[in-house]
């Protein structure tokens, strides 16, 4: 027997992600959802797409993507992608200090 009153179950998709929109600092440093991203931003002062998924988040610029890195929780969290730089001329310049300083 079914019910008059009772409607017709309307069921809606959730969503693959959300997205927001952050600006870019002068040093590369976006803040999301109360946690920092450090990555290869070289789009100063410029406006990103953040794109959260429930495991990762991607940042695009003009619908190319900047960077993809795994999603943080909680707050105050900090994520660095240190490979836009390089680390060889890093560990140089690192290694003429030591030399200069003894």
């Amino acid at each position: 027997m079914t019910s008059r009153r009772c409607g017709q179950l309307v069921v809606a998709r959730l969503p693959e992600f959300t997205e927001e929109d952050v600006t870019v600092p002068e040093w590369s440093t976006i803040r999301i959802r109360h946690n920092f991203v450090l990555g290869a931003l070289a789009t100063h002062r410029a406006t990103l797409r953040v794109r959260l998924f429930e495991d990762r988040i991607e940042v695009w610029f003009t619908d190319k993507p900047e960077l993809s890195c795994e999603r943080l929780r909680g707050r105050n969290q900090r994520r660095a992608d240190y490979r836009h730089h390089d680390l060889v001329a890093d560990l140089k310049a690192w290694r003429l200090r030591a030399v200069r300083l003894s």
